[in-house]
């Protein structure tokens, strides 16, 4: 076989290959994206704690922002917690816990908030943070009111701003 041909059947293997792994991709996201539309909490829970995808873990857990109950606040919490794992699974797991409002999520925020070194991740605790109406929350947004990062001051401001109106 000429050089070209090999080339050529190399380019097309190639091409087939992504092809495959864009279609596995690709039903694992719409698979998140019907779980989250048909409001099915317990299919993103099991995204969330058996994917090894960090792009998966985070879809199910903006899917769990908007359908999440305080069912799937120990898984998040799990991924919160777990300082091995990617800021980005961390901060859309702060993210959910915001909308869930749970009260159990507080302390473990707070916690994470001190050990965040990641802007984007601190950013997302800080704006979860402002969604409670609690005593160690406000403490924890003060703290950050002079973040060396504009957005996470800004969200903390924000959310201070909130908890003095009562807007929770």
């Amino acid at each position: 076989m000429t050089l070209q041909k090999y080339s050529v059947c190399i380019l097309v293997a190639s091409v087939l290959l992504f092809g495959l792994l864009l279609a596995g991709c690709g039903s694992k996201v719409i698979s998140v994206q019907k779980a989250t539309a048909k409001k099915d909490q317990t299919h993103l829970i099991e995204v969330l704690t058996n994917a090894e995808e960090d792009w998966l873990i985070e879809d199910a857990a903006w899917g769990l922002a908007r359908v999440g109950t305080a069912k799937a606040v120990a898984p998040l919490l799990a991924i919160l917690n777990n300082t091995s794992g990617s800021a980005d699974r961390r901060a859309a797991a702060a993210y959910a816990l915001g909308h869930i409002k749970d009260p159990r999520a507080v302390q473990p925020l707070v916690g994470a908030l001190e050990r965040a070194g990641n802007p984007e991740e601190r950013y997302w605790i800080v704006v979860a943070l402002g969604a409670f109406d609690d005593s160690d929350a406000k403490a924890a947004l003060e703290s950050v009111c002079g973040d060396a990062d504009v957005m996470v001051s800004r969200a903390a401001r924000k959310g201070l701003l909130r908890f003095a109106r009562g807007e929770r």
